[in-house]
Parts: C-alpha cells; structure tokens; sequence
C-alpha cells in the first residue's frame, strides 16, 4: 500500500505514518496523534471488502395458517357489510339518516304567529310557514300549544324566494297569499290543500269579512277581493279614495295583534286617539275589540325617552263639532331596573289578554326583555330576560292567556304567561 504524507497537527512538521499504524508520534514536536483513514486533503486507499457467496439452497421462512383463520379472515368482512346495511336500513326506517338531523333542523319563516285551536283539545295551537335551509324548502305547519309536537306540515310551498307573503285564519281555512297573487287554501285541521287561486295584484294585506265564511284580500292597488274560504272563489270590489276600516283577523303577518285586538301605529291618529297621554309620548296603541281601554306605548315625554306604557280610556263627544275627553287609568316605565340601561324608544312589540298587558323592550347591552303588566291597574307582574341575546329582529309578541308567543326572524319562543318562565323553542333557527 502506497504511503502518504500527512501533517502534524500541533506543529505542522510533514511526517510519514508507518502501515497499519492506528497513532503516530511526531518525531519534531513529540504530539501523539490518532492515524485516521480520511484527512481533509485525501483519503488512504482501502481494498474493498467482498460480500460472502450466496447459499444455492437458503431456506424461507413461511407462517402456515389454519383453514379455520383462512375463513374467518374472508367472513368477517362479509359480516360488517351486512350489519352496517341493516343498521342503516333500520334508521332509514325510523326516519334517521347521515343527514336527518341537519335535515330536521328548521326555522320559523313567519314574522308572526297564527293562534288557533287546530286539533280540538282547547288550546290555541301556533301556526304559520317554517323553512328549512338543507332542503331550501318552505312549509305551512301547526304545533300543538300544549306541548310542542308538530301536529302537520303541508307539501313543500317552494323554496326561499316563493314561500308566500302571509297566512290568514278563517273559517277553519289557512289562506295563503303569495307575492305574484296566488292564493292556496289548506284545511287548519289536518294542512291538506283545499283549493287554488289567482290574483292580479300583488296582496298586501287580509281584513276580516262580516262571516267567517269569506276574507278579504287587499292588493297594492287598494282593490279589495272577497275570498269564499270553502272554495277560493274570489268577488273584486273596485278601489275607491276613502280608505275603508280594515277588521282586524288571525295573521301571520308583522305587526298584527290578532282576532281579538285592534292595533295601530302613530300615522293612524284620528280624533279617538291623542299623541301624548299622560306623560307618554304615543308611538302605537292596542286596544281588544269591544273594549273601551286604549294601551299606548311610546317613551317618557319629558327627559329622557325611556320606555313607557299607559292604559286610558275615551269619551267621544256629543257634538260632531266636539273635543274627547281622555282619562288616563294608569302609566308605568317598562324597564324593571335602572330605566337609563334600555335602549331609547318605545317598547318593540306589545301584546294584551284579559289579564295582562306584555311588552318586548330593548337594552342597550345585552338580550331583550319581556315585561308583563295587570291591565286593571298596570301593577307589574315579573320582568324576564330573552333566552338568547340573539334575538335581534322581533316582529310580533302574541299571548293566549296561558302561553306567550315571540317571533324573531327565524326563532319562535314560549313563555308562560303567568310567570314569564322560558318553556319551549318551537323553531330555533338553526341551520
């Protein structure tokens, strides 16, 4: 093997390492140094190692399986796909898919809330449109006011864009009117389809008729139509200048009080109706049908414009000529605490039964608030939070005396009328 010259590392002296040699003395400097086979400048040339023969005859390992193993291994996949078709058999069958509870989901589609006793067990049972989004379809359902369940749900009404303008009770018919004018009759007692029809106009409002038999449809034109709820058939009256007395019927449409309950806003003022009552700037008024109390919501006249309500009664004059009387029964600030935390405007919704007046009020932190009110003598009778501070849009507030109804823009909320205790969501809006 040829030799090769390699440096000291201490003192730099070229030395000569003998072969084989593993350490090496530095016959200048006496440094020891280990000899390796690889320096920075080259590399000592090393005889390459051959590998061993290969054996002709090397045995292989083998792993011998029983016959019982070999069919276990191609039953038991055979297993799995049975069960997992059988179970997904049993949950299609029961109503349970991958995508039943995302499909079950929906939220509620009407601004507001028809009451009615659909089923016959004596409680007004909430009606109106809800929509789910999975399936971008939206129905007519009923619920059952007792206890939540869904009582029916009509065929799918279209998608979001055509879901329908507004529902109408009367006579034991659900009408539907839709934006292009088409009218849809379905029975309240079971959602089937009864008839349909068609307008001419676009609908923008319901009116009780003289008979349950019949409602009237109010287009954009101002015509008024006359709906046979048995059948649909429609009788147009021409429109005229004078605006004509709207009765009011059981709707879902916003701002509606109900059947039993007259509402109107401050551009409705007639004579009947002053702006201010006692220290209460009006906003809206409602007052039951056949009842000569008026409640007026609005804020506080003077100071800040905090939340306020009143109860006051009219006395019309003899004389054409004449001015009414107002006597104010009562007036209360809404907020149940400091009045300077709810926001500065009148209460949002209002509702009345025959034993309390109830008000949605804005805070200017935090969810809404729900207020009830004796209507003899505006005592309060509890003041409660909204279950969800996502509650943003509230477009109507419904009691029955037993339950009340908030409608949100996709939730619909129960509250015991008594208490004001949470007691269900019948549509939570949940997507």
């Amino acid at each position: 093997m040829k030799l090769v010259a390699v440096k000291c590392p201490e003192c730099g002296a070229t030395v000569r390492p003998p072969e084989n040699a593993e350490r090496l003395r530095c016959e200048y400097c006496g440094m020891t140094s280990v000899v390796r086979r690889r320096t920075r400048i080259l590399e000592l040339p090393v005889a390459p190692v051959k590998a061993p023969p290969y054996p002709a005859n090397m045995p292989v390992a083998m792993q011998v399986h029983s016959r019982r193993w070999v069919a276990m291994t191609m039953v038991i996949p055979i297993v799995l796909v049975g069960l997992i078709s059988v179970v997904g058999f049993v949950l299609s069958r029961a109503g349970i898919t991958p995508m039943a509870k995302a499909e079950r989901r929906y939220g509620w589609w009407s601004s507001g809330v028809i009451l009615a006793d659909v089923n016959g067990d004596g409680t007004p049972d909430p009606v109106g449109k809800i929509f789910y989004a999975v399936k971008d379809s939206a129905h007519v359902a009923a619920f059952d006011g007792a206890t939540g369940e869904r009582l029916w749900q009509t065929p799918k009404l279209g998608d979001s864009s055509d879901s329908g303008t507004f529902l109408t009770l009367s006579g034991g018919t659900i009408v539907m009117a839709n934006s292009i004018g088409k009218l849809y009759g379905y029975a309240a007692a079971d959602g089937k389809q009864l008839w349909s029809a068609s307008l001419t106009e676009a609908p923008s409002k319901s009116c009780a008729a003289e008979s349950p038999d019949s409602l009237i449809v109010v287009t954009a034109d101002d015509a008024r139509h006359r709906v046979a709820v048995a059948d649909g058939s429609i009788t147009t009256e021409p429109a005229t200048e004078d605006k004509r007395p709207c009765r009011p019927v059981e709707t879902d449409a916003r701002d509606t009080a109900g059947a039993a309950t007259e509402l109107a806003s401050a551009d409705h003022w007639d004579h009947a109706w002053p702006p201010y009552v006692g220290d209460v700037y009006v906003s809206y008024h409602l007052r039951p049908v056949g009842s000569d109390v008026t409640y007026a919501f609005g804020t506080r006249k003077q100071g800040s414009n905090i939340p306020m309500l009143a109860a006051f009664r009219t006395e019309l004059p003899d004389k054409p000529d004449g001015e009414p009387a107002y006597t104010v029964l009562w007036e209360m600030e809404v907020p149940a605490r400091d009045p300077l935390t709810a926001y500065t405007s009148a209460p949002v919704r209002a509702a009345v039964d025959d034993q309390a007046v109830y008000v949605v009020y804005d805070m200017k932190k935090g969810p809404h608030r729900l207020a009830s009110f004796g209507r003899a003598d505006g005592a309060r009778r509890w003041d409660v939070a909204a279950p969800d501070e996502d509650l943003d849009w509230i477009f109507a507030l419904r009691s029955t005396g037993e339950h009340v109804y908030l409608s949100d823009s996709m939730r619909l909320e129960v509250f015991d009328a008594a208490t004001g205790a949470h007691v269900r969501t019948v549509a939570d809006g949940t997507w």
